[in-house]
């Protein structure tokens, strides 16, 4: 005999499950990739270190600012680690790398430091705040979890871009100066790119394509949210939710409650048991509803297995006799002073359903308290879901673009600034259609989450322009200088968060599969919208400024 098993209590104890496993195993997963991608672009063991130390410690003492604040693990804040651990690592790549680059022309290790903050500091400043901008964003939301990973991961890279500014140029002042890197495939990268980014016609067709593609799939784009959307198809909890409904409806019923007074003395009450009766039976014949159980329908059962004859007994008396066959802990659970419990089983509920069914409550309120569960729960949170991502995705880009403009005081570098980000946003929510993600509480907050991260790109091949600038370069020099001295570091982040992500696909749980994959189209294409589409902007006359 084969017995299965469903319902919420399955559902938490095999969630928490996945969270040990996620805490203990993706992040120094995430870590190791990462190191990995680094050293291939540093070849220096110790500035790759260094290059991952603030994000580390920074991960470590984010944790201590959750369980501080009182907050236990759960799906979102199990992945904070992995945000703090693959962002942060970018602005130690940043310092380190132009660090390495400027070594060569640099005997005096404080003139060496001296030269790397004055064209990093501000750009990892920049791409710190804006991040956190992004992130931030969140907390207006509605949705708990999303306000979760507002609130710790903006305090993790807060914690990423100040070890990044102070705690590794103290380091690097004890190690000695760094030998000039080895060549490599970098260099060939970057004439690819320096090479690309002539074309601006192909490459301005490219982008534009993505948005349009975008544009044709995003309004089908849907927004679901139910707790099986956790777990990959093949997964066992999945299989055996998938039996459990094919023979008795929906695993997770909905609960109601029917008005009364007088506690238990109401199943004496036959009109009235009449007309919950015939509610039930009308609920019933909606579309999504399969069945409706209440403490009415079982002393029906009762009598007609006792008399053969359906239907609520006659009179009191037979009523009174057969609701005294039920136990006392039996009648408890389905009956209170003033309520009766009504369980109602379901198939797979839509949207339109639920509203269907909350229309019956209010044509039914004379009878009907409430009915809730965890299908009506998830359905409120598609709502506040969309409402979260447009409200969280234009206060981010607002809170950007205003820090832009105050920094760069340039107005025109602002508005360039955010381009890269729109398309990156467009470039997600199509993806997202295309392969039936859909929008969800995680992907749509990695959707916000993004336009903090990819805005880092933008920022140094701006800053990276302006600072060739003001060593007297036109801008067709300077946007070539920028792009030689950018690409590598950008490129490799962008596509070294891509590949720490990628531990994510390891995940037990479908939803992790699905962030990684978001992370990959937004880091490849921020950064490389940023390198080309930037700098020919910045390119397009040969005059100084």
């Amino acid at each position: 005999m084969t017995i299965s098993l469903a319902g919420d209590s399955i559902i938490e104890e095999t969630l928490f499950d996945y969270i040990v496993r996620i805490i203990f195993i993706l992040p120094p997963c995430a870590a190791v990739l990462i190191i990995l991608v680094f050293y291939s672009v540093l070849r220096n063991r110790k500035l790759t270190v260094l290059a991952m130390i603030p994000a580390g410690i920074a991960a470590l003492w984010t944790f201590g600012t959750i369980f501080w604040s009182g907050q236990e693990l759960s799906l979102v804040t199990a992945l904070i680690p992995i945000f703090i651990i693959v962002i942060g690592s970018a602005y130690g790549l940043h310092f380190v790398s132009h660090y390495q680059d400027n070594a060569a022309h640099y005997t005096n290790k404080r003139e060496l430091l001296t030269a790397t903050m004055d064209m990093t500091g501000m750009p990892v400043f920049l791409a710190t705040i804006t991040t956190m901008a992004g992130f931030i964003s969140l907390i207006w939301t509605e949705v708990v979890p999303m306000q979760q990973m507002g609130i710790f991961v903006t305090s993790g890279i807060a914690y990423a871009g100040f070890l990044s500014l102070f705690f590794v140029p103290a380091l690097l002042v004890k190690s000695a100066i760094p030998e000039a890197r080895p060549e490599s495939n970098g260099s060939f990268i970057i004439r690819m790119i320096i090479k690309i980014s002539k074309k601006k016609l192909p490459v301005l067709a490219v982008f534009a394509a993505i948005v349009i593609v975008s544009a044709f799939f995003i309004p089908k784009l849907d927004v679901v949210s139910n707790q099986l959307m956790f777990f990959k198809e093949n997964s066992d909890i999945r299989q055996t939710f998938t039996k459990v409904e094919e023979n008795f409806g929906l695993a997770v019923p909905l609960v109601g409650e029917i008005k009364i007074q007088g506690g238990s003395t109401i199943l004496l009450d036959n009109d009235f048991a009449a007309s919950v009766l015939e509610m039930e039976r009308e609920l019933e014949e909606k579309d999504g509803i399969q069945k409706v159980i209440s403490i009415f329908d079982i002393v029906a059962g009762i009598y007609e297995m006792t008399t053969g004859r359906e239907g609520y007994p006659d009179t009191p008396e037979i009523s009174a006799g057969l609701s005294s066959q039920i136990s006392t802990d039996d009648l408890a659970n389905w009956v209170s002073s003033d309520g009766l419990k009504m369980t109602i089983r379901t198939q797979e509920l839509t949207s339109d359903e639920i509203k269907t069914l909350e229309e019956f409550v209010d044509d039914h309120s004379e009878l009907i308290r409430t009915i809730t569960g965890m299908p009506v729960l998830f359905d409120e949170m598609n709502n506040l879901v969309v409402q979260s991502q447009i409200q969280s995705l234009g206060l981010a880009l607002a809170l950007i673009f205003v820090m832009l403009w105050v920094s760069l005081r340039k107005i025109t570098a602002a508005f360039a600034g955010v381009l890269p980000i729109i398309i990156t946003i467009c470039a997600i929510l199509g993806m997202l259609a295309i392969t039936d993600f859909q929008l969800n509480i995680l992907t749509a907050t990695l959707s916000a989450i993004t336009i903090g991260i990819g805005v880092d790109y933008s920022i140094h091949v701006i800053s990276g322009i302006y600072y060739y600038r003001k060593q007297g370069m036109d801008n067709k020099e300077s946007v070539d200088s920028m792009l030689t001295s950018v690409s590598r570091p950008v490129l490799a982040n962008a596509f070294g968060l891509a590949i720490g992500y990628s531990a994510m696909f390891f995940s037990p749980l479908r939803i992790h599969m699905q962030a990684a994959s978001v992370m990959w189209v937004a880091m490849v294409v921020s950064s490389l919208a940023a390198l080309l589409l930037l700098s020919g902007f910045y390119s397009r006359n040969s005059h100084k400024g």
